[in-house]
């Protein structure tokens, strides 16, 4: 296995958006080209219209700032939808009160005198933000720098930052959670490691057993980190924000409050966190609790370390982050809102306890921190064509989701199993993050839960995924060897995912009503990327036959194009299912076939062959022209891509040429 000390000493390669830090993580786990490749237009200099109207609707923010001595510090910002706005794509203006205690209003004041100076270019002046809804599990970054600073006469403060960064993330770890009302005003109070006498009482620099407390019951903490270098891409220097989230106990502490181990989970390799702190080890926290609106602010010293070096803290856990609290301080009321937690995030691994542990994690009330799993069987299997099968499983406890969800399933228990497979896998690939696969997957759900009138779609103790099978692969092998009835239950951790037609009810047609209110749809499957549109079209009849008055059961216009190499890898059965239960509606369906030969294609479509009626069957990859030639209302559709990545970058880039808004093309992708 590399370890980190081996690859720091290699230069690492110059990168236009990333700087050496990300760089060479993204080399250590194998994904630095592609990292350059999609990320390049990824990061913008500018904020999409999109992000804009979901910064402005925002009632809570999150937010790094730097002291007048270089800690960064990273705060809660609340306030009335609208607080935060976005007069331009290249500038935000957040005018908001702080909480009494946040260290930010200091940081403030010492920038805007900075700014008074006329030192615009000054490190003091950087921003880093972070937007998140918790109940859509929806969020995006901006980072940049502070060109206003002003304090009002009511005590708020009014902040201009001009954009340097500005991306989306995806939706892991977030759990889901609803604002319900607003907390009773409370009298502010604080506990602060602020000076060497006050570090002296409260135990030689740890945290406070309130704050170790606030830590141990956390599922939430938000991580502010700084890179900032003259000779790093204009891209990639700044503050930044980014959210990590878990089962409660993920973040542990150690050595009596003077040590924070935090794992890093699976996520989109860009390493922007990790990568700042292997440059920079100044780094802050943000702890909330949910429960009492109170956060826990820390800046402190932070680590990244890998494997093997990670092992000694958690066994197992390729990369991780070691946090040694410099100050930190309780801020109450710092959330005005009262939060109900609707859901936790399918994706969140089983905590792993460190060696180092004086004892398991604990809850604030002392519980274990282990959730209950809920079991799925297996209790049929359907195979389609050689290689792509539907399983359905019943589970212990009914689920409920909309049809084109994912199930995220835990084959942990195949460990031991795999190891060799694994170990072989990483000497032919050359990946090391083959040895820190989880064996966590999450699949599209293609059955459709029943719907009621008056509920919508309700709970069910079934489900069905519809898997190919990868010979090479880790998992797929293994749930295509299970038997319906005889093979052991599987964990299943949870659903989820907004790639749903029934998860965007008001998109008719880039947002507005489409002619003779018809809901116009387009739906781009590459080859196994068929399975959530076939979910999606099973609820639709579903909805039509319980809830005929309901917005989305309107009369549905769908054009449906699938890619795939050759006639044997389309799920036939499948296709013409959606076909002909989309009967009432309308439905056109295109199959291009990327490697067939025109025989083959023309034998298929013939009287008596595999695809005939099932729409235009045509040769060659799917393209503008092809797409133009078929689909020549694609302005007016909302779009839905599902597939590979590299199919789901094609097919995105092409609506982005032709004009469709980004805000109607929606993707699935399970790769982050």
């Amino acid at each position: 296995m590399t370890s980190l000390s081996a690859v720091a000493v290699q230069h690492a390669p110059e990168s236009a958006i990333f700087h050496e830090g990300e760089v060479l993580l993204q080399k250590l786990v194998g994904f630095r080209a592609e990292a350059e490749y999609h990320y390049v237009d990824f990061i913008r200099s500018s904020m999409p219209n999109q992000h804009r109207s979901f910064f402005q609707n925002l009632r809570y923010v999150f937010v790094t700032t730097t002291s007048a001595s270089g800690e960064p510090w990273s705060s809660v910002l609340a306030g009335p939808s609208e607080f935060v706005a976005s007069p331009d794509p290249e500038h935000l203006v957040l005018r908001f009160h702080p909480a009494a205690g946040d260290p930010i209003a200091d940081n403030l004041a010492h920038a805007a005198a900075i700014l008074q100076l006329g030192r615009t270019d000054d490190a003091t002046l950087q921003f880093g933000f972070l937007g998140i809804e918790f109940h859509t599990r929806r969020r995006n970054r901006m980072n940049g720098t502070m060109t206003a600073i002003g304090k009002n006469g009511d005590g708020s403060w009014t902040v201009q930052v001009r954009v340097v960064q500005s991306y989306g993330n995806c939706p892991k770890y977030i759990q889901v959670r609803e604002i319900v009302g607003m907390r009773a005003p409370a009298k502010p109070s604080s506990d602060t490691l602020a000076s060497q006498e006050s570090t002296a009482r409260l135990g030689q620099g740890g945290l406070t057993l309130e704050m170790q407390a606030m830590v141990r019951q956390a599922d939430t903490v938000f991580v502010g980190t700084q890179y900032v270098h003259d000779h790093a891409p204009a891209r990639s220097s700044g503050l930044d924000l980014s959210h990590r989230g878990g089962r409660p106990g993920f973040l542990q502490v150690l050595n009596g409050g003077k040590l924070l181990v935090l794992p890093d989970y699976k996520g989109n390799n860009m390493f922007m966190t990790m990568g700042n702190i292997l440059k920079d080890p100044r780094a802050s926290l943000v702890i909330p609790d949910f429960e009492t609106g109170a956060c826990l602010y820390i800046t402190a010293r932070a680590q990244t370390l890998v494997a093997p070096e990670s092992f000694a803290y958690l066994p197992g856990m390729q990369r991780l982050n070691l946090f040694e609290p410099i100050k930190a301080v309780i801020v109450h009321h710092a959330l005005p809102y009262l939060f109900e937690l609707r859901d936790m995030s399918p994706f969140n691994p089983p905590v792993r306890v460190s060696p180092l542990a004086a004892a398991p994690a604990q809850t604030v009330d002392g519980s274990q921190a282990t959730p209950s799993t809920n079991q799925a069987t297996l209790v049929s299997r359907v195979r389609h064509t050689d290689s792509v099968s539907s399983f359905t499983f019943r589970v212990d406890q009914p689920i409920q989701y909309a049809p084109g969800q994912f199930a995220t399933l835990d084959f942990s228990q195949y460990d031991t199993a795999l190891a060799r497979r694994k170990l072989r896998a990483e000497q032919t690939t050359r990946d090391p993050a083959i040895m820190n696969d989880d064996l966590v997957r999450s699949w599209t759900i293609t059955s459709t839960p029943p719907h009621s009138a008056d509920s919508g779609f309700v709970r069910t103790s079934t489900f069905t995924i519809t898997v190919k099978h990868y010979a090479d692969g880790m998992i797929s092998p293994v749930l295509h060897s299970l038997q319906p009835g005889a093979s052991p239950s599987i964990p299943l951790l949870g659903v989820g995912g907004e790639f749903s037609i029934f998860c965007n009810p008001d998109n008719l047609g880039n947002g507005t009503a489409a002619k003779d209110n018809v809901r116009k749809v387009l739906f781009v499957a590459g080859g196994i990327g068929v399975t959530p549109f076939v979910g999606m079209v099973r609820g639709l009849v579903e909805q039509a036959q319980h809830a005929s008055h309901t917005a989305t059961a309107q009369p549905t216009d769908v054009v449906f194009m699938l890619s795939a190499p050759h006639v044997d890898d389309v799920p036939v059965d499948l296709v013409r299912e959606m076909s002909q239960l989309l009967a009432p509606h309308k439905i056109s369906i295109v199959i291009a076939l990327s490697r067939a030969s025109p025989s083959s294609i023309k034998a298929a479509s013939d009287h008596g062959g595999s695809l005939q009626g099932l729409g235009a069957v045509v040769a060659g990859r799917l393209d503008k022209n092809m797409l133009l030639q078929h689909v020549e209302d694609v302005q007016q559709r909302t779009v839905y891509v599902c597939g590979p990545s590299g199919f789901q970058t094609s097919v995105t880039d092409m609506m982005q040429s032709l004009g469709v808004a980004g805000e109607a093309v929606h993707t699935e992708t399970f790769s982050f």
